[in-house]
């Protein structure tokens, strides 16, 4: 997981406009109460969530790849938009589900993701807070509340997630290691991803010092000359 500046790509123009009347159609379908919401189904635009413009934008924002884990996205995965804030049923860590977290969020740029299957599996609708979550359909609330995962458009998980040459990824810090658990980042097929990655960059490395003086190079401009290899 790295730091992606959301506004590097602009918000989608057409996805937005008819996002309005779709998150007007679900705000009357929550205020109609209880009885009836258990009666009938959030009424959620898939076709929408699948508009071009939008995944061509996320397409952008996040290179081709998961925005959790990086594994390049396959094409089948490229087709649908993820929820960073899940659309409903939003749930605690010990389970505690809340049936209308967060449905107002569910046409908003900002809480839009791309994914690949096994995040989006292994994650659920999991989304835990410290505390109180936000009130229903506020959109300040979400600004004070107490999220558990790790946001890349918001903060560079960088520093607070720690990854070793041996594949794994660690975190000394409570968010650090709940993003790590909740999406699944150590499993088999990304640890060994990452080990096979740094030992290619080490071989790379070895070679370049054997065509070279290594002591007529600082640290820096000897990881640019290998990154460049």
């Amino acid at each position: 997981m790295i730091e992606v500046d959301r506004k590097s790509v602009s918000e989608p123009a057409e996805f937005t406009r008819r996002a309005v009347s779709a998150t007007k159609t679900l705000r009357l379908h929550v205020v109609r109460g209880e009885t009836f919401r258990k009666q009938n189904q959030l009424p959620l635009n898939e076709e929408l969530l699948a508009a071009p413009d939008l995944l061509d934008a996320l397409q952008g924002l996040f290179r081709g790849c998961c925005a959790f884990c990086e594994t390049p996205l396959l094409d089948s995965e490229k087709k649908f938009a993820a929820h960073f804030r899940p659309r409903q049923r939003a749930s605690q860590l010990g389970g505690k589900v809340d049936p209308l977290h967060y449905w107002w969020l569910t046409y908003a740029w900002s809480n839009l993701y791309s994914i690949c299957s096994s995040c989006q599996s292994i994650r659920g609708t999991r989304f835990p807070v410290r505390g109180k979550r936000a009130a229903l359909g506020s959109n300040t609330g979400i600004k004070s509340e107490r999220a558990l995962l790790l946001d890349p458009c918001a903060e560079d998980p960088e520093a607070v997630l720690l990854f070793t040459d041996d594949g794994l990824v660690a975190s000394t810090s409570e968010r650090g290691s709940t993003t790590i658990d909740v999406f699944g980042l150590n499993r088999a097929s990304l640890v060994q991803a990452r080990r096979d990655h740094c030992r290619r960059v080490d071989h790379i490395g070895d070679q370049f010092l054997d065509r070279n003086q290594p002591e007529q190079w600082d640290e820096q401009k000897f990881i640019a000359a290998v990154m460049g290899e």
